[in-house]
Parts: C-alpha cells; structure tokens; sequence
C-alpha cells in the first residue's frame, strides 16, 4: 500500500511537472544567402556572377515531454542566379546572360529534443531530426547577343528549359536557443549536417535514370544557418 501511494505521488508529480511546460511551439525563421562576384580582363571583358536564396520555414510543434517535441514544418527555399558576360572589341561586342532559377517546396515532420528542459532556463542547446516530401521546379534560360560593328549586323539567340522534380529528404540539425521573456525565444540553427535525399521523379531524365540518392554532411553551414523566433504556449 505505501509503495502505491509513494507511486501515485511521483506520478502526480511529474504531471504537475509536465502541466508547466509549453505544449505548443510556434516557430518562424529564415535564412537570407547572397553573394556577387566580378571579373575584368582586358580587351573590356566583364564577367559578373550573382546569387540570391531567400529561405522561410514555419514550424508547429506540440510537446510530448519536457524536452522533446513533434509537430510539422513547411519549407520554402528560392535560389536564383545570374552569369553576365560582356566583351567588346574592334570588331564586334558580345553580350551573354544566364539565369537560373530553382523553387523547392517541402512539407515534413520533426522531432526535437532539448538538453535541458525547455523553458526552464536562458540559454538552451537542441538536435533535430526533419524528414520531408520536397517538389522543387528548375528553370534555366539563356541569351547571346552578337553585334558587329562595320557591318551594324548581329544575332541573338535564346534557349530555355525547365524540369520538375519529386524527392524524400532526410535532415539533421543542431541549434541553441535564448529566451527572451516569458514564453518567447530567439533560435539560430544550423541545418544539413548530414542530409540524405532519394530523387524518385526528375522530368529532364529518361524514367530509369529518374532515381537517385545523395548523401551530404556538412553543406555549406553559412547559408545553412537559420534564425527563427519562437513562441511557446
């Protein structure tokens, strides 16, 4: 009899321990990678590369203990490039451009585990885990131009593609957290640190060559590194 009431005590205990913690986290966060390279060589020969990847992911998790939670995210990542080339001489000016642009759609689940008890102090560290159903769209176009001086004469030329793709992506993280007040915390994550991904469906491959699987550890951490607010309830 007494071992059941020291057990019913614990018990309570704990549920009265859990009823404290946040059941429900809403997350947003982001990361924002830009980069612009120039080259000049003689005879006037300019070479210019941009890159811009703008990246949103919202999270809802609901917590399942006081470390850890599940919930679902969504994941939306653009990256858009640009090659310019322009060169001119005595005898004719050329000028080529290319613009690629590639759009990823990615609906998943996570699951996160604190090292600490979340909520209960400053700083926090965390790991987690997020697999996801990703539909991404590329598309790349293309233009020369070629324009001769003596003869005012020239010619353009245009090419466009575009393919869509289906994949599963498996992905770990590491981050920390600080809570700001109440209830309310600042996180910076580092994503793919190790990253799997199996390609099931890629419209520009004959369908026996569609199928394909990487493997990525450690992928650019910089433009990997995500800030998010974070609200608990």
């Amino acid at each position: 009899m007494n071992k059941i009431i020291i057990f019913l005590l614990l018990l309570g205990t704990f549920h009265l321990g859990f009823a404290q913690q946040p059941k429900l986290l809403i997350e947003f966060g982001g990361a924002f990678d830009r980069a612009k390279s120039e080259t000049y060589s003689q005879p006037s020969t300019a070479q210019i590369h941009e890159l811009k990847s703008p990246k949103i992911q919202p999270q809802i998790g609901f917590g399942v203990s006081s470390r850890s939670y599940i919930g679902l995210s969504y994941n939306l990542t653009k990256i858009k490039e640009i090659y310019t080339f322009d060169s001119n001489n005595e005898v004719y000016t050329t000028a080529a451009r290319r613009e690629n642009l590639e759009k990823t759609h990615a609906f998943g689940i996570f699951y996160r585990y604190y090292f600490m008890p979340f909520n209960k102090t400053r700083w926090n560290t965390f790991a987690e885990v997020n697999p996801s159903y990703q539909l991404y769209n590329v598309n790349d176009a293309s233009m020369l131009v070629v324009e001769f001086h003596e003869s005012f004469s020239g010619s353009t030329t245009a090419q466009e593609s575009s393919a869509r793709h289906k994949a599963i992506d498996m992905d770990i993280r590491v981050g920390a957290s600080y809570r700001i007040a109440p209830n309310f915390h600042a996180q910076l994550s580092v994503r793919s640190l190790a990253n799997v991904k199996y390609t099931f469906n890629n419209s520009s491959k004959l369908f026996d060559e569609q199928k394909e699987t990487s493997y990525r550890f450690f992928t650019s951490p910089l433009s990997n590194t995500y800030l998010s607010l974070l609200f608990s309830i």
